[in-house]
């Protein structure tokens, strides 16, 4: 209900920026380093998630009057001009946290990371899947 005053299109665009930062590093790094481990890849998302939301909360926030930053605004507007589009640093943040958390989790990589890497990367007509299923 209190929503009316923003741009649709600019709320989409934040719910993109907010998903980026959360499920892009996950879906990235998981797929192409085999060293992530379940730890990192949940504090790379919800660390980028959370971070990209509470930049666009304190801009929504302070548009509806809620708080009062205009002033801060006003002096600092390039931090405003990052906290709207929160991606072009949540992302990297996320990937780096992914990696620092996993680096120190690394004990907890499955043993058969490789082969479960090879499934993911190598094609379906290999019959790697059965193989591997099977054992």
């Amino acid at each position: 209900m209190q929503v009316e005053a923003f741009d649709i299109n600019f709320m989409v665009g934040q719910a993109f920026a907010i998903a980026a930062a959360s499920y892009f590093p996950l879906l990235f790094l998981s797929a192409w380093w085999r060293h992530m481990t379940m730890k990192g890849a949940a504090a790379g998302m919800l660390g980028g998630g959370v971070l990209a939301l509470l930049g666009i909360s304190l801009t929504s926030f302070s548009d509806l009057k809620w708080l009062p930053l205009e002033a801060f605004w006003a002096h600092h507007p390039l931090v405003r001009i990052l906290c709207e589009q929160p991606a072009i640093w949540a992302v990297p943040l996320a990937i780096g946290l992914m990696i620092i958390v996993s680096k120190c989790t690394r004990r907890e990589v499955p043993a058969d990371v490789r082969m479960k890497m090879l499934l993911l990367h190598a094609p379906e007509e290999l019959g790697l899947k059965q193989e591997y299923i099977s054992k």
